[in-house]
Protein backbone atom coordinates (compact mmCIF):
# COMPACT_ATOMS: atom_id res chain seq x y z
CA UNK A 1 0.00 0.00 0.00
CA UNK A 2 2.50 2.31 0.66
CA UNK A 3 4.46 1.42 -2.38
CA UNK A 4 0.96 2.28 -4.17
CA UNK A 5 0.83 5.33 -2.48
CA UNK A 6 4.03 6.92 -2.67
CA UNK A 7 5.29 5.73 -6.17
CA UNK A 8 2.86 4.24 -8.65
CA UNK A 9 0.24 6.32 -8.13
CA UNK A 10 2.28 9.54 -8.09
CA UNK A 11 5.77 10.06 -7.46
CA UNK A 12 6.80 7.85 -10.17
CA UNK A 13 4.43 9.44 -12.61
CA UNK A 14 6.13 13.10 -11.86
CA UNK A 15 9.43 11.32 -12.29
CA UNK A 16 8.84 10.01 -15.50
CA UNK A 17 7.97 13.56 -16.61
CA UNK A 18 11.15 14.68 -16.24
CA UNK A 19 12.10 12.52 -19.17
CA UNK A 20 9.07 12.71 -21.27
CA UNK A 21 5.71 13.77 -21.60
CA UNK A 22 4.38 11.21 -23.89
CA UNK A 23 1.39 9.21 -21.56
CA UNK A 24 1.43 6.00 -23.17
CA UNK A 25 5.39 5.99 -21.82
CA UNK A 26 4.03 7.19 -18.52
CA UNK A 27 1.24 4.78 -18.40
CA UNK A 28 3.73 1.81 -19.52
CA UNK A 29 6.15 3.03 -16.78
CA UNK A 30 3.20 3.00 -13.75
CA UNK A 31 1.53 0.07 -14.48
CA UNK A 32 4.65 -2.24 -15.08
CA UNK A 33 3.76 -3.28 -11.60
CA UNK A 34 0.54 -4.46 -12.76
CA UNK A 35 1.94 -6.22 -15.65
CA UNK A 36 4.08 -7.99 -14.35
CA UNK A 37 2.23 -9.24 -11.37
CA UNK A 38 0.74 -12.18 -12.99
CA UNK A 39 4.38 -13.55 -13.71
CA UNK A 40 6.15 -13.88 -10.40
CA UNK A 41 3.40 -12.96 -7.33
CA UNK A 42 1.59 -15.02 -8.16
CA UNK A 43 3.82 -18.11 -8.25
CA UNK A 44 5.09 -17.05 -4.98
CA UNK A 45 1.80 -16.85 -3.16
CA UNK A 46 1.46 -20.01 -4.78
CA UNK A 47 4.37 -21.41 -3.21
CA UNK A 48 3.72 -19.86 0.09
CA UNK A 49 0.83 -22.33 0.78
CA UNK A 50 3.43 -25.14 0.35
CA UNK A 51 6.34 -24.44 1.54
CA UNK A 52 8.14 -24.60 5.21
CA UNK A 53 11.27 -23.03 6.00
CA UNK A 54 12.95 -22.04 9.24
CA UNK A 55 11.07 -18.98 8.93
CA UNK A 56 7.96 -19.63 7.97
CA UNK A 57 6.23 -20.14 4.94
CA UNK A 58 5.17 -16.68 3.84
CA UNK A 59 7.87 -14.51 5.48
CA UNK A 60 11.08 -15.16 3.07
CA UNK A 61 9.42 -14.07 -0.14
CA UNK A 62 8.32 -10.66 1.82
CA UNK A 63 11.40 -9.97 3.39
CA UNK A 64 13.28 -10.70 0.20
CA UNK A 65 11.05 -8.41 -2.14
CA UNK A 66 10.50 -5.48 0.01
CA UNK A 67 14.17 -5.64 0.48
CA UNK A 68 14.65 -5.41 -3.24
CA UNK A 69 11.94 -2.71 -3.20
CA UNK A 70 13.64 -0.56 -0.80
CA UNK A 71 16.90 -0.71 -2.73
CA UNK A 72 15.55 0.42 -6.08
CA UNK A 73 13.25 3.45 -4.34
CA UNK A 74 17.13 5.00 -3.19
CA UNK A 75 17.90 4.20 -6.59
CA UNK A 76 15.12 6.06 -8.46
CA UNK A 77 16.62 9.68 -8.36
CA UNK A 78 19.75 8.52 -9.53
CA UNK A 79 18.38 7.47 -12.70
CA UNK A 80 19.98 9.42 -15.66
CA UNK A 81 17.57 8.31 -18.23
CA UNK A 82 14.32 7.12 -18.89
CA UNK A 83 15.98 3.83 -20.57
CA UNK A 84 17.96 3.24 -16.65
CA UNK A 85 14.53 4.13 -14.82
CA UNK A 86 12.18 1.57 -16.55
CA UNK A 87 15.02 -0.53 -16.82
CA UNK A 88 14.83 -0.38 -12.72
CA UNK A 89 11.22 -0.32 -12.74
CA UNK A 90 11.13 -3.77 -14.69
CA UNK A 91 13.83 -5.01 -11.85
CA UNK A 92 12.34 -4.30 -8.83
CA UNK A 93 8.85 -4.98 -9.90
CA UNK A 94 9.68 -8.80 -10.90
CA UNK A 95 11.46 -9.21 -7.27
CA UNK A 96 9.07 -7.14 -5.22
CA UNK A 97 6.35 -9.19 -6.34
CA UNK A 98 8.14 -11.61 -4.07
CA UNK A 99 6.65 -9.62 -1.23
CA UNK A 100 2.59 -10.51 -2.42
CA UNK A 101 1.94 -13.52 0.35
CA UNK A 102 1.74 -10.46 2.89
CA UNK A 103 -2.18 -10.30 2.45
CA UNK A 104 -2.77 -13.78 3.35
CA UNK A 105 -0.22 -13.90 6.09
CA UNK A 106 -2.40 -10.69 7.42
CA UNK A 107 -5.83 -12.18 6.75
CA UNK A 108 -4.13 -15.49 8.24
CA UNK A 109 -3.20 -14.05 11.52
CA UNK A 110 -6.52 -12.13 12.06
CA UNK A 111 -10.04 -14.03 13.15
CA UNK A 112 -12.71 -13.72 10.49
CA UNK A 113 -14.56 -11.80 13.27
CA UNK A 114 -12.19 -8.98 13.72
CA UNK A 115 -10.78 -8.76 9.68
CA UNK A 116 -12.98 -5.58 9.13
CA UNK A 117 -11.36 -3.75 12.05
CA UNK A 118 -8.24 -4.93 11.26
CA UNK A 119 -8.26 -3.70 7.89
CA UNK A 120 -9.36 -0.17 9.17
CA UNK A 121 -6.36 0.15 11.47
CA UNK A 122 -4.27 -1.05 8.42
CA UNK A 123 -5.75 1.59 6.65
CA UNK A 124 -5.97 4.28 9.27
CA UNK A 125 -1.79 3.89 9.31
CA UNK A 126 -1.49 3.91 5.61
CA UNK A 127 -4.02 7.09 5.05
CA UNK A 128 -1.87 8.65 8.21
CA UNK A 129 0.89 8.07 5.84
CA UNK A 130 -0.94 9.30 3.02
CA UNK A 131 -1.55 12.23 5.18
CA UNK A 132 2.22 13.01 5.60
CA UNK A 133 3.05 12.44 1.74
CA UNK A 134 0.29 14.78 0.22
CA UNK A 135 0.20 17.19 3.07
CA UNK A 136 3.69 17.61 3.58
CA UNK A 137 5.77 15.66 0.72
CA UNK A 138 4.02 15.85 -2.42
CA UNK A 139 3.80 20.01 -2.52
CA UNK A 140 7.83 19.92 -2.21
CA UNK A 141 8.38 17.80 -5.00
CA UNK A 142 9.88 20.19 -7.47
CA UNK A 143 11.58 21.79 -4.66
CA UNK A 144 15.48 22.09 -3.30
CA UNK A 145 16.00 21.49 0.66
CA UNK A 146 19.30 22.42 2.88
CA UNK A 147 19.79 20.45 5.97
CA UNK A 148 20.86 23.34 8.79
CA UNK A 149 24.82 23.44 8.90
CA UNK A 150 24.37 22.73 12.56
CA UNK A 151 23.92 19.16 11.41
CA UNK A 152 26.68 16.80 11.89
CA UNK A 153 28.85 15.57 8.77
CA UNK A 154 26.00 16.29 6.65
CA UNK A 155 25.60 20.29 7.54
CA UNK A 156 24.61 22.64 4.70
CA UNK A 157 23.96 19.08 1.93
CA UNK A 158 21.02 19.96 -0.49
CA UNK A 159 18.48 17.48 -2.03
CA UNK A 160 14.80 17.71 -3.71
CA UNK A 161 11.37 16.75 -2.44
CA UNK A 162 11.31 13.92 -5.05
CA UNK A 163 14.75 12.43 -3.47
CA UNK A 164 13.28 12.81 -0.22
CA UNK A 165 10.14 11.17 -1.06
CA UNK A 166 12.00 7.95 -2.11
CA UNK A 167 14.54 8.57 0.56
CA UNK A 168 11.26 8.48 2.77
CA UNK A 169 9.75 5.33 1.00
CA UNK A 170 13.05 3.04 1.07
CA UNK A 171 13.67 3.96 4.96
CA UNK A 172 10.01 2.26 5.39
CA UNK A 173 10.26 -0.86 3.89
CA UNK A 174 13.60 -1.46 5.22
CA UNK A 175 12.15 -0.91 8.75
CA UNK A 176 9.06 -3.85 7.83
CA UNK A 177 11.73 -6.40 7.32
CA UNK A 178 13.43 -5.37 10.11
CA UNK A 179 10.27 -6.33 11.70
CA UNK A 180 9.59 -9.15 9.77
CA UNK A 181 12.41 -10.43 11.05
CA UNK A 182 12.43 -9.48 14.86
CA UNK A 183 8.59 -9.63 15.52
CA UNK A 184 6.67 -12.04 13.31
CA UNK A 185 6.27 -15.65 14.15
CA UNK A 186 4.48 -18.09 11.83
CA UNK A 187 2.84 -21.26 12.46
CA UNK A 188 2.61 -24.26 10.45
CA UNK A 189 -0.86 -25.29 9.53
CA UNK A 190 -1.42 -29.02 9.28
CA UNK A 191 -3.57 -29.04 6.61
CA UNK A 192 -0.59 -27.62 4.06
CA UNK A 193 2.19 -29.66 2.57
CA UNK A 194 4.74 -27.93 4.31
CA UNK A 195 7.48 -29.01 1.95
CA UNK A 196 10.62 -28.27 2.48
CA UNK A 197 13.00 -26.01 0.31
CA UNK A 198 15.55 -29.24 -0.59
CA UNK A 199 12.66 -31.43 -1.42
CA UNK A 200 10.84 -29.31 -3.86
CA UNK A 201 10.53 -30.75 -7.28
CA UNK A 202 10.26 -28.74 -10.13
CA UNK A 203 9.00 -29.40 -14.11
CA UNK A 204 8.33 -26.41 -16.40
CA UNK A 205 5.23 -28.52 -17.74
CA UNK A 206 3.93 -30.37 -14.97
CA UNK A 207 4.16 -27.53 -12.30
CA UNK A 208 2.61 -25.02 -14.39
CA UNK A 209 -0.16 -27.24 -15.13
CA UNK A 210 -0.65 -27.70 -11.22
CA UNK A 211 -0.50 -23.92 -11.10
CA UNK A 212 -3.33 -23.52 -12.89
CA UNK A 213 -5.23 -26.54 -11.78
CA UNK A 214 -5.10 -25.34 -8.25
CA UNK A 215 -5.55 -21.50 -8.76
CA UNK A 216 -8.20 -21.95 -11.32
CA UNK A 217 -9.70 -25.28 -11.71
CA UNK A 218 -12.23 -25.22 -8.74
CA UNK A 219 -15.37 -23.78 -10.14
CA UNK A 220 -16.14 -23.05 -6.50
CA UNK A 221 -13.66 -19.59 -6.39
CA UNK A 222 -14.73 -18.85 -10.08
CA UNK A 223 -16.79 -16.07 -9.09
CA UNK A 224 -14.97 -14.56 -6.54
CA UNK A 225 -12.35 -14.02 -9.58
CA UNK A 226 -14.96 -12.28 -11.48
CA UNK A 227 -16.03 -10.03 -8.55
CA UNK A 228 -12.38 -9.16 -7.27
CA UNK A 229 -10.97 -8.50 -11.46
CA UNK A 230 -13.76 -6.68 -12.49
CA UNK A 231 -14.24 -4.56 -9.38
CA UNK A 232 -10.73 -4.04 -8.99
CA UNK A 233 -9.92 -2.84 -12.55
CA UNK A 234 -12.41 -0.30 -12.92
CA UNK A 235 -11.43 0.98 -9.08
CA UNK A 236 -8.30 0.93 -10.14
CA UNK A 237 -8.77 3.25 -13.45
CA UNK A 238 -11.28 5.67 -11.51
CA UNK A 239 -9.66 5.65 -7.95
CA UNK A 240 -6.05 4.76 -8.47
CA UNK A 241 -4.91 5.08 -11.73
CA UNK A 242 -1.77 6.94 -11.61
CA UNK A 243 -3.49 8.73 -14.87
CA UNK A 244 -5.83 10.43 -12.98
CA UNK A 245 -3.29 13.21 -10.81
CA UNK A 246 -2.32 13.88 -14.39
CA UNK A 247 -5.53 15.01 -15.52
CA UNK A 248 -5.83 17.21 -12.53
CA UNK A 249 -2.16 18.92 -13.00
CA UNK A 250 -1.97 18.87 -16.66
CA UNK A 251 -5.57 18.99 -18.42
CA UNK A 252 -7.07 20.87 -15.30
CA UNK A 253 -4.26 23.30 -14.74
CA UNK A 254 -4.52 22.42 -10.78
CA UNK A 255 -1.39 23.19 -8.67
CA UNK A 256 0.46 20.04 -6.88
CA UNK A 257 -0.68 22.01 -3.83
CA UNK A 258 -4.47 22.17 -4.51
CA UNK A 259 -4.50 18.38 -5.45
CA UNK A 260 -2.64 17.71 -1.64
CA UNK A 261 -5.19 20.31 -0.31
CA UNK A 262 -8.22 18.75 -1.86
CA UNK A 263 -7.58 15.59 -0.76
CA UNK A 264 -7.18 16.61 2.95
CA UNK A 265 -10.66 16.11 4.60
CA UNK A 266 -10.47 12.61 3.49
CA UNK A 267 -7.39 11.47 4.87
CA UNK A 268 -7.79 13.39 8.03
CA UNK A 269 -11.52 12.57 8.84
CA UNK A 270 -10.56 9.03 6.97
CA UNK A 271 -8.29 8.29 10.11
CA UNK A 272 -10.16 9.63 12.67
CA UNK A 273 -14.07 8.65 11.65
CA UNK A 274 -14.64 6.41 8.47
CA UNK A 275 -12.44 3.69 8.88
CA UNK A 276 -12.85 3.33 12.12
CA UNK A 277 -16.69 3.28 11.72
CA UNK A 278 -16.38 0.99 8.89
CA UNK A 279 -14.60 -1.52 10.55
CA UNK A 280 -16.70 -1.81 13.23
CA UNK A 281 -20.16 -1.61 10.44
CA UNK A 282 -18.24 -4.37 8.46
CA UNK A 283 -18.14 -6.80 11.63
CA UNK A 284 -20.95 -6.23 13.23
CA UNK A 285 -23.96 -4.95 10.46
CA UNK A 286 -25.34 -2.86 13.29
CA UNK A 287 -29.23 -1.69 12.25
CA UNK A 288 -28.57 1.36 13.04
CA UNK A 289 -31.68 4.24 12.49
CA UNK A 290 -32.93 5.55 9.54
CA UNK A 291 -33.65 8.81 11.44
CA UNK A 292 -30.37 9.24 12.44
CA UNK A 293 -28.27 8.49 9.16
CA UNK A 294 -31.28 11.09 7.11
CA UNK A 295 -30.67 13.64 10.22
CA UNK A 296 -26.80 13.60 9.62
CA UNK A 297 -27.33 13.60 5.69
CA UNK A 298 -29.85 16.47 5.79
CA UNK A 299 -28.24 18.99 8.36
CA UNK A 300 -24.67 18.30 6.30
CA UNK A 301 -25.50 18.68 3.28
CA UNK A 302 -27.77 22.01 4.09
CA UNK A 303 -25.44 23.03 5.57
CA UNK A 304 -22.55 22.76 2.56
CA UNK A 305 -24.99 24.28 0.48
CA UNK A 306 -25.70 27.76 3.35
CA UNK A 307 -22.03 28.02 4.12
CA UNK A 308 -20.95 27.62 0.58
CA UNK A 309 -23.44 30.07 -1.25
CA UNK A 310 -24.51 31.86 1.24
CA UNK A 311 -21.96 32.55 4.40
CA UNK A 312 -18.66 32.31 1.85
CA UNK A 313 -20.62 33.46 -1.43
CA UNK A 314 -18.23 30.92 -2.95
CA UNK A 315 -17.85 31.37 -7.15
CA UNK A 316 -16.49 27.30 -7.00
CA UNK A 317 -13.19 28.72 -8.94
CA UNK A 318 -11.24 28.94 -6.21
CA UNK A 319 -9.92 26.76 -2.83
CA UNK A 320 -10.19 28.25 0.30
CA UNK A 321 -7.90 28.30 3.65
CA UNK A 322 -7.37 24.68 5.16
CA UNK A 323 -9.53 25.83 7.66
CA UNK A 324 -12.37 26.28 5.68
CA UNK A 325 -11.40 23.24 3.63
CA UNK A 326 -11.48 20.79 6.90
CA UNK A 327 -14.91 22.33 7.81
CA UNK A 328 -16.81 21.81 4.48
CA UNK A 329 -15.03 18.99 3.49
CA UNK A 330 -15.92 17.42 6.75
CA UNK A 331 -19.65 18.08 6.05
CA UNK A 332 -19.38 16.57 2.77
CA UNK A 333 -17.81 13.13 4.36
CA UNK A 334 -20.72 13.18 6.50
CA UNK A 335 -23.26 13.31 4.15
CA UNK A 336 -21.87 11.00 1.70
CA UNK A 337 -20.92 8.22 4.64
CA UNK A 338 -24.52 8.77 5.66
CA UNK A 339 -26.47 7.81 1.84
CA UNK A 340 -23.58 5.31 2.03
CA UNK A 341 -24.87 3.89 5.35
CA UNK A 342 -28.27 3.94 4.33
CA UNK A 343 -27.71 2.18 1.08
CA UNK A 344 -25.90 -0.38 2.54
CA UNK A 345 -28.24 -1.00 5.51
CA UNK A 346 -31.63 -0.84 3.22
CA UNK A 347 -29.68 -3.77 0.76
CA UNK A 348 -28.68 -5.64 3.83
CA UNK A 349 -32.43 -5.54 5.39
CA UNK A 350 -33.32 -7.12 2.17
CA UNK A 351 -30.99 -9.79 1.78
CA UNK A 352 -29.92 -10.47 5.42
CA UNK A 353 -26.23 -11.19 7.17
CA UNK A 354 -25.37 -13.96 4.81
CA UNK A 355 -22.39 -12.72 2.50
CA UNK A 356 -23.03 -8.90 4.12
CA UNK A 357 -19.75 -8.03 3.31
CA UNK A 358 -20.35 -8.59 -0.46
CA UNK A 359 -23.57 -7.03 -0.73
CA UNK A 360 -21.93 -3.69 1.02
CA UNK A 361 -19.06 -3.87 -1.42
CA UNK A 362 -21.56 -4.10 -4.31
CA UNK A 363 -23.38 -1.21 -3.06
CA UNK A 364 -20.15 0.57 -3.11
CA UNK A 365 -19.19 -0.34 -6.61
CA UNK A 366 -22.82 1.00 -7.58
CA UNK A 367 -22.65 4.30 -6.20
CA UNK A 368 -18.89 4.85 -7.45
CA UNK A 369 -20.27 4.18 -10.90
CA UNK A 370 -22.98 6.86 -10.83
CA UNK A 371 -20.46 9.18 -9.34
CA UNK A 372 -17.86 7.94 -12.14
CA UNK A 373 -20.78 8.44 -14.72
CA UNK A 374 -21.56 12.37 -13.49
CA UNK A 375 -17.92 13.78 -13.26
CA UNK A 376 -17.82 12.45 -16.65
CA UNK A 377 -21.02 14.41 -17.14
CA UNK A 378 -19.41 17.52 -15.28
CA UNK A 379 -16.03 16.99 -17.31
CA UNK A 380 -17.63 16.99 -21.00
CA UNK A 381 -19.96 20.10 -19.97
CA UNK A 382 -16.92 22.42 -18.76
CA UNK A 383 -15.06 21.41 -21.32
CA UNK A 384 -17.41 21.30 -24.37
CA UNK A 385 -20.44 23.67 -23.24
CA UNK A 386 -18.54 26.20 -21.60
CA UNK A 387 -15.19 26.13 -22.83
CA UNK A 388 -13.34 25.93 -19.63
CA UNK A 389 -12.21 23.23 -16.64
CA UNK A 390 -14.41 21.93 -13.89
CA UNK A 391 -14.04 24.84 -11.14
CA UNK A 392 -12.02 23.84 -8.44
CA UNK A 393 -14.05 23.99 -5.20
CA UNK A 394 -16.82 21.78 -7.60
CA UNK A 395 -14.06 19.24 -8.29
CA UNK A 396 -13.43 19.46 -4.40
CA UNK A 397 -16.44 18.32 -3.71
CA UNK A 398 -16.25 15.64 -5.85
CA UNK A 399 -13.18 14.42 -4.41
CA UNK A 400 -14.77 14.11 -0.89
CA UNK A 401 -17.35 11.63 -2.71
CA UNK A 402 -14.74 9.75 -4.18
CA UNK A 403 -12.72 9.05 -1.17
CA UNK A 404 -15.23 8.46 0.90
CA UNK A 405 -16.34 5.79 -1.00
CA UNK A 406 -12.52 4.57 -2.09
CA UNK A 407 -12.41 4.76 2.35
CA UNK A 408 -15.10 2.50 2.69
CA UNK A 409 -14.58 -0.18 -0.16
CA UNK A 410 -11.10 -0.55 1.02
CA UNK A 411 -12.43 -1.87 4.66
CA UNK A 412 -14.43 -4.63 3.64
CA UNK A 413 -12.53 -5.77 0.02
CA UNK A 414 -9.89 -8.05 1.48
CA UNK A 415 -12.00 -9.70 4.12
CA UNK A 416 -14.83 -9.82 1.92
CA UNK A 417 -12.70 -12.18 -0.37
CA UNK A 418 -11.04 -14.44 2.37
CA UNK A 419 -14.24 -14.76 3.71
CA UNK A 420 -15.15 -17.51 1.58
CA UNK A 421 -11.09 -19.13 1.61
CA UNK A 422 -10.03 -21.48 3.80
CA UNK A 423 -6.58 -20.76 5.47
CA UNK A 424 -4.34 -23.87 3.44
CA UNK A 425 -5.86 -22.00 0.37
CA UNK A 426 -5.27 -18.03 1.13
CA UNK A 427 -2.09 -18.10 -1.10
CA UNK A 428 -3.38 -20.24 -3.96
CA UNK A 429 -6.20 -17.53 -4.39
CA UNK A 430 -4.01 -14.77 -4.00
CA UNK A 431 -2.36 -16.30 -7.13
CA UNK A 432 -5.34 -16.08 -9.25
CA UNK A 433 -6.46 -12.73 -7.81
CA UNK A 434 -2.47 -11.29 -8.46
CA UNK A 435 -2.79 -13.16 -12.07
CA UNK A 436 -6.13 -12.17 -13.43
CA UNK A 437 -5.92 -8.56 -11.88
CA UNK A 438 -2.09 -7.41 -12.90
CA UNK A 439 -3.13 -8.37 -16.79
CA UNK A 440 -6.67 -6.76 -16.71
CA UNK A 441 -5.02 -3.72 -14.72
CA UNK A 442 -1.98 -3.54 -17.37
CA UNK A 443 -4.15 -3.99 -20.26
CA UNK A 444 -6.47 -1.09 -19.17
CA UNK A 445 -3.84 1.39 -18.15
CA UNK A 446 -2.08 1.21 -21.43
CA UNK A 447 -4.94 1.13 -23.70
CA UNK A 448 -6.07 4.34 -21.76
CA UNK A 449 -2.21 6.10 -21.97
CA UNK A 450 -2.61 5.11 -25.46
CA UNK A 451 -5.96 6.79 -26.57
CA UNK A 452 -5.04 10.12 -24.46
CA UNK A 453 -2.14 10.21 -26.35
CA UNK A 454 -4.12 9.35 -30.09
CA UNK A 455 -6.64 11.79 -28.94
CA UNK A 456 -4.34 14.64 -28.48
CA UNK A 457 -2.41 14.09 -31.34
Amino acid sequence: NLFQVFVTVNALVFTVKHFTDDTRLIALTTSIGAGFSFLVGPVCNYLSDRIWTRIGRRRPFIILGWSAVGTAMALIPMMPSYGALITLVIAYTLLGDMATPVEPLCMEVVPPTQRARSMSVRLILIQACALFYFQVLFPWFDSRLHLPTWVPLLGGFSFTGEQLIYAIASFLFFSMVAFLLLFVRETKVATAPNIALRDLKFSPIKSTKAFLLDTFGDSRWLWIYLLYCCANAYLYAWSNSPLYTLLMTDQFGYSKADVAHMGLPTQLFGVLVILPVMGWYGDRYPRLPYSLLAGIGIVSFAALAWLGKVHLNLSGGELLSVGWLLVLGGLAIAGYSAVFLMCAQTVLLSTGQAGARVWIYLVSLVLQTLLGLGCWILIRYFRIAEGIVPPIFLWFLLEQARLTLKSCTDVITSPMFFDFVPRDKMGTLSSGFGFTNGLLVFLLTNFVGAWIQWFSD
